[in-house]
């Protein structure tokens, strides 16, 4: 269940779905070569610099947005 933003330094409450962004991030299984996907929530402020992805070994982290230009 969504609770507050993924961003561990950040204490944005989750109420709706407009005030921010979802993520649905793939998480690979080496033990039994299966995937599951799980959701994460940034709120408006946090998604606007970060955004949620899995590592090679399936490990979901919050990682900076590239700056434009």
């Amino acid at each position: 269940m969504l609770i507050k933003c993924a961003n561990h330094g950040c204490q944005s409450q989750f109420r709706f779905l407009r005030d921010g962004k979802l993520f649905h991030v793939r998480i690979q299984s080496d033990a039994k070569r299966s995937a599951r996907v799980e959701h994460f929530w940034l709120c408006e402020r946090c998604a606007q610099e970060f955004r949620v992805v899995a590592t090679v070994q399936g490990v979901p982290v919050i990682e900076a947005r590239a700056k434009a230009g």
